[in-house]
């Protein structure tokens, strides 16, 4: 059966203070980590600002919590179900969608997991046909969505029978992201631009104060790990927790693997991933730069680190990209504590 998958992003964020959708998560926003995942489905966003180039639904009816994306998710989607799920729920993937699918029966209007403590109505699979009871329930002013469980033909799935049994997990305070979400942001820019002296200086900073980096090398030749006077080493040297240095044949970590997100995946659990170079990836990214033009990809370009006297040509100035002092990374270290609740 073909089903849409809907992502809820359009909540106040209150409780984290900040932007849950454009939360890092191993150097990608909460939202492109779950578009990533479900890619192969009929996608639809609810949010309050449009989001292209997905589709996107905002509320009718505002600050009713998630049953209103839900209501603009089924009245969007052409499928007989859709699939929510949350922006801040970013461990839920394809098998929870594809075991939820085979619950089904003719005459179920939801599919929804529990587990002792718990149910999970938000990641949920819904159908178009419940559309007019919850018109009924916002125009009783019922927002809760256990109410509309009650309402409808709800079949529950114990999450204690399943292997993905702990990625129902809401990521709503600082607290819980510093716990689940482990931030990543690439420092690039040309060679010999001043890059690895300035995060090794950076890791110092940040490690000083007790917060646990690892180091990630992009190397397009052989290398040997963390031998004297190499980048890695003096990264090592500097108090990073860990380095990681690969190519597209090797990779050694502190080496045979190609992709960059499972060679994370391997890393142990710190406060911080910074990555050198990839100056053409999707990841946050912040370029060093102390002469001629920018070379960095400007998808996810956030800011410039550069000596305070040099003035980029050629550049349309963008209040979204930062511009921070090269020779000032106790600047940069204290924005990404504050940014990443460090």
């Amino acid at each position: 059966m073909k089903v849409s998958i809907g992502i809820i992003a359009g909540g106040k964020s209150s409780r984290m203070g900040s932007d849950k959708k454009k939360l890092n998560m191993n150097g990608r926003t909460f939202l492109d980590f779950l578009v990533d995942e479900f890619k192969d489905y009929d996608l639809i966003i609810s949010a309050n600002e449009d989001l292209p180039p997905y589709e996107t639904v905002k509320d009718t009816y505002k600050d009713i919590g998630p049953l209103g994306g839900i209501y603009e998710i089924l009245r969007a989607t052409k499928n007989p179900y859709a699939f929510t799920v949350p922006v801040d729920m970013v461990e839920v993937d394809q098998a929870i969608v594809q075991a939820s699918l085979m619950g089904l029966a003719d005459e179920v209007d939801c599919i929804c997991y529990r587990d002792e403590d718990r149910i999970y109505p938000a990641s949920a699979l819904y159908s178009k046909r419940i559309l007019s009871v919850i018109e009924d329930q916002i125009g009783k002013k019922d927002y809760k969505l256990s109410n509309l469980l009650d309402r409808i033909s709800t079949k529950y799935l114990d999450l204690k029978y399943f292997t993905f049994k702990d990625k129902f997990i809401n990521i709503n305070r600082p607290i819980e992201y510093k716990k689940y979400a482990t931030p990543l942001i690439a420092i690039c820019g040309k060679k010999n631009s001043g890059k690895t002296t300035f995060i090794g200086r950076l890791v110092k900073v940040l490690s000083d104060t007790g917060i646990r980096v690892s180091v990630v090398k992009h190397d397009g030749h052989d290398f040997v790990l963390d031998q004297e006077a190499t980048d890695t080493f003096n990264y090592k040297e500097n108090g990073a927790y860990e380095t990681l240095i690969y190519n597209d044949k090797y990779y050694k970590l502190d080496g045979k693997e190609r992709d960059l997100k499972k060679l994370i995946s391997k890393m142990d659990k710190v406060d911080l991933i910074i990555v050198e170079g990839l100056k053409d990836s999707e990841f946050e990214k912040y370029e060093v730069i102390r002469e001629g033009e920018p070379v960095a990809n400007q998808k996810n370009l956030k800011g410039f680190i550069r000596p305070s006297d040099f003035r980029i040509e050629n550049f349309k100035e963008d209040k979204n990209i930062k511009s921070f002092d090269i020779n000032k990374p106790e600047v940069f270290a204290n924005f990404l504590r504050e940014k990443f609740f460090l």
